[in-house]
């Protein structure tokens, strides 16, 4: 008799790959994952726990870990196989962290984390396996912190819509900036006045909603849209409604604590709503009968030729985790070439400059924890002038340059806002030329224009991304991520565009000793 020799084959070779094994392997992966990234990991945790607004993250981990248990059964029928194309996002996403923590991104950590423990799963389950459980783990990148970006145009949305109904009934509004003036009283559109957190916890239910209740990927998608629209109307509403209680009311309600609760009652109500009218057009799923599970050892076919040894499974794995283990300390080598001392910095001596004693203003920038900070108010020839320099290196969070936290007015200060934001192109003797942020500031005194700028040894720039980009750069190739914010700030007397003017002459008299001055300062905190 003629020997079956694909089976003989088969049967003496390296045991199959299987879920027991994969099980296993992927505990460790994920685990060897969570404590070499411990600290990123803590840092996401935190931020749920303190952040109102990412706060939701406590329990998208555990939904989405509740709807893969739903759909256990249909993963556990994918053969497991362990997939060395994984080894590319691991790749991808150790370098993302890597630049995240040279850096001080800590959203880029954060969705670098998500990424290091997709792959890992990848990595020992297979492509079969993560496609069964697609939709839980996508659900599960909401967990990320991020959307920060979008306070700023929510609150200028905010703002607009609120005085264009209030208009809209004939009420007389005076708006400046985020502060807004009725008759009956005065009215800042504050940044938790953006609606962000409505516009995450909405979307995050929506997307959630849109699974169980639609089928066609169509009504999934226009769900999702309006779970984005919807909240950001709404709170439009919701500060509308708020301005005008306190109006008709002389402003004995929606000033206090009332003000917190109804915008949160608000906010259910429109969920319901939402939810209730899309319920009209759900499409219940059909009952469909489990499929008997698939035989591991059934004998030819094309499923032989896709089984997986446990030895090279191993490998694949092992080879996966050796990548995952080397990017923390290659960051702390190169955090350890990086390592600067803090600069001393003064007030630097511009000439026709007069140093004084006296203040203009009540107003001052805010900056977090930098290695050095220089301030100084003087009296120029056509008037007083203010100046602030804030030096950073060795940045880390709580301690970096470009930060939420580092702000003309201050996070959650009331007392001053920014009427007016923009660019200019300021040209210097020589030829050169810089562009400069400009903000209006209006609060407790006179107005203020201020410009501002960031310096490193590179170059200086008015752009924060590249500002980050050239301090991750420095501390990638040995240089340090040394860099100073300038702040130039004047009091308006008559017309912004006259202060505007004021500025750009004293920019021509300081720009060069205060980058002599800040290369000075870079050179001995790089000193060995």
């Amino acid at each position: 008799m003629k020997p079956d020799v694909p089976n003989i084959i088969m049967h003496t070779q390296t045991v199959i790959y299987r879920w027991r094994t994969a099980a296993g392997l992927l505990l460790l992966t994920l685990a060897l994952t969570l404590w070499a990234f411990g600290d990123t990991a803590a840092s996401l945790v935190a931020i749920w726990w303190r952040s109102e607004t990412y706060a939701h993250g406590l329990l998208v981990v555990p939904v989405a870990a509740w709807l893969l248990w739903q759909r256990r059964d249909r993963v556990m029928r994918a053969q497991p196989r362990a997939e060395p194309l994984a080894l590319l996002l691991l790749f991808a996403a150790g370098g993302l962290w890597a630049l995240g923590r040279l850096g001080a991104v800590l959203a880029f950590e954060h969705f670098a984390l998500y990424f290091l423990l997709l792959g890992g799963a990848w990595l020992v389950a297979g492509t079969d396996a993560l496609r069964r459980a697609a939709f839980p783990i996508g659900f599960a990148l909401f967990a990320v912190p991020f959307g920060d970006f979008l306070v700023v145009p929510l609150q200028d949305f905010t703002a607009h819509f609120t005085v264009a109904a209030v208009r809209l009934i004939g009420v007389p509004i005076y708006r400046e900036g985020y502060d807004l003036a009725l008759p009956s009283g005065n009215w800042r559109v504050a940044e938790v006045c953006s609606g962000l957190r409505y516009v995450i916890a909405s979307l995050v239910l929506g997307v959630l909603y849109a699974h169980v209740t639609y089928r066609s990927r169509w009504r999934q998608a226009a769900f999702v849209g309006a779970s984005l629209v919807v909240p950001v109307l709404a709170n439009g509403l919701r500060a509308f409604t708020i301005v005008m209680i306190g109006h008709v009311s002389s402003m004995r309600l929606a000033v206090g604590v009332d003000h917190l609760i109804y915008g949160w009652v608000f906010f259910v109500v429109v969920m319901l709503a939402l939810f209730a009218i899309g319920a009209l057009w759900r499409e219940d799923r059909p009952a469909v009968a489990r499929p008997a599970p698939a035989r591991s050892d059934e004998a030819g076919g094309p499923r032989v030729f896709r089984r997986q040894s446990t030895r090279a499974a191993l490998a694949v794995v092992l080879s996966g985790i050796a990548l995952l283990l080397v990017w923390p300390p290659t960051v702390r080598w190169l955090d350890a070439r990086n390592d600067h001392d803090a600069p001393s910095l003064n007030a630097p001596q511009v000439a026709d400059w007069r140093a004084s004693d006296v203040p203009f203003t009540g107003w001052s920038p805010h900056f977090e924890s930098p290695r050095a900070l220089a301030a100084g108010t003087y009296q120029a020839a056509d008037g007083p002038v203010g100046l602030v320099l804030a030096y950073y290196n060795n940045q880390a969070q709580h301690g970096e340059l470009v930060s939420w936290q580092n702000t003309l007015t201050g996070r959650g200060m009331l007392a001053w806002g920014e009427i007016n934001r923009g660019l200019r192109r300021v040209r210097l003797p020589g030829g050169e030329s810089i562009e400069v942020r400009e903000a209006l500031l209006h609060g407790g005194g006179p107005s203020v224009l201020a410009w501002t700028w960031y310096w490193t040894p590179a170059r200086s720039t008015a752009s924060p991304a590249i500002a980050k980009l050239l301090g991750t750069s420095g501390r990638l190739f040995g240089r340090g991520d040394d860099a100073a914010q300038v702040v130039l700030y004047v009091p308006i007397e008559y017309q912004p565009e006259d202060a505007a003017q004021r500025l750009e002459r004293l920019v021509v008299d300081a720009w060069p000793v205060i980058d002599r001055e800040l290369a000075a300062a870079y050179r001995q905190a790089a000193a060995p």
